[in-house]
Formats: structure tokens, C-alpha cells, sequence
């Protein structure tokens, strides 16, 4: 007897969840309906966007001054006209006793330093 009311409360569990789940998927289905205000202004606002997207594609990108023509691009100027350039120097290398060892670790210059008081020399 337990066996039959188990598998009676399974399918209606199933067929409960399958007809809220075929009820929502029909009322996913209808069509919306135009007489929303919301959607009104939004088609209206759309309209007004293309008139200008129209408006400003119809414009020259470029519009050269009156009696002038245009024959490059205009120039960029980076620094402003007389300003003094200044170009970077190689830094120093810093001065560093004869016994220390230098090595380098992916480019990178360390130097090995002697621990014992006699081996130390001063810097040159």
C-alpha cells in the first residue's frame, strides 16, 4: 500500500510542476500589447535617435575654414612652440669596492659582498 500512495504523490508532484511551468511558458508567449505608455515613448524616443543619427551622417567630418583648403590633416603639437627638449640620460652606475663579485638575475645587476672585516676594501 505504501508503495503505490509513494509513487501517487510522485506523479502528481510531476504533473503539478509540469503544468506551472506550461502555464508560465504560454503566458511568456503572448504578445505584449502596444498600448503601453512606456512603450510609446520608447518608440518615439527611438524615432527621434534615428532623425538625428540621419541628421549627423549627412554632416562633412571636416569642415575647413572659409577661404582656406585643406590639404593634410591638421598637425598635433605634443610641446608647445620654444619649449626646451630634454633628453634622458643613462643612469650612473654607482661605485662599489674591486672584491665585490656582480652577477645578474634576469637583468638585473646584485652584487656579492664579502663578510670577513679583512676582505673589505673601501669605496673607490
Amino acid at each position: 500500500m505504501k508503495h503505490w500512495s509513494l509513487t501517487l504523490i510522485v506523479i502528481m508532484s510531476l504533473v503539478y510542476l509540469s503544468e506551472s511551468t506550461l502555464q508560465s511558458a504560454v503566458e511568456a508567449e503572448k504578445p505584449l500589447a502596444d498600448t503601453s505608455s512606456d512603450v510609446k515613448e520608447m518608440l518615439k524616443r527611438i524615432e527621434q535617435l534615428e532623425q538625428r543619427v540621419k541628421e549627423l551622417e549627412q554632416k562633412p567630418a571636416l569642415v575647413p575654414v572659409p577661404g582656406t583648403t585643406l590639404t593634410s590633416p591638421p598637425r598635433l603639437l605634443l610641446t608647445p612652440p620654444g619649449a626646451a627638449t630634454m633628453i634622458p640620460a643613462l643612469p650612473q652606475q654607482p661605485a662599489h669596492p674591486q672584491n665585490w663579485k656582480r652577477q645578474q638575475i634576469n637583468g638585473i645587476d646584485f652584487y656579492i659582498v664579502p663578510l670577513s672585516q679583512s676582505e673589505r676594501t673601501a669605496v673607490r
